[in-house]
């Protein structure tokens, strides 16, 4: 059996683009753990951690503020199984596309002429927002582990 691979806080932060003071305060936080210490008292992480950082890394580029992420990791068992963490990277992906097609279709309501052909425009692209915002709540309920929201 192959041992995990273990990072300093360093080699951590050069592989995933942050620096060692993000990777110090999202440990203080509680966002990070160590999976152990070295004999010189060095914090040591395993792969999980690099997943762990894309996610707080994916969920701040959203506007997701750390203590709401701390929120979610608590709710979700603190530190998450790979299989875990590639799951919420997923779901954090739909969220992503989900939010890019809601805000094409406000940008297109915008755009709308201010004659009467707007009216069929309008009600398509309200149904669009509504199948958009469906897949966003039912993302986001399973994100929080909860029964998806019935669709209406």
């Amino acid at each position: 059996m192959a041992h995990p691979r273990l990072y300093r806080i360093g080699q951590l932060a050069r592989r995933c683009g942050v620096s060692q003071r993000t990777i110090d305060y999202y440990t203080d936080l509680g966002l990070l753990t160590p999976c152990q210490r070295t004999p010189g008292n060095y914090r040591l992480y395993a792969d999980d951690a690099v997943e762990g950082l894309d996610l707080i890394r994916s969920l701040r580029a959203q506007g997701w503020p750390l203590a709401e992420i701390g929120e979610l990791l608590a709710a979700a068992g603190g530190d998450l199984p790979a299989g875990q963490w590639a799951r919420l990277q997923a779901l954090v992906r739909t969220m992503q596309r989900e939010q890019a097609a809601l805000d094409r279709a406000a940008q297109r309501l915008r755009r709308l002429p201010s004659d009467g052909a707007w009216r069929e425009r309008v009600e398509r692209t309200a149904r669009e927002l509504v199948a958009h915002a469906t897949v966003l709540s039912q993302t986001l309920a399973s994100l929080a582990g909860e029964q998806p929201p019935p669709v209406i």
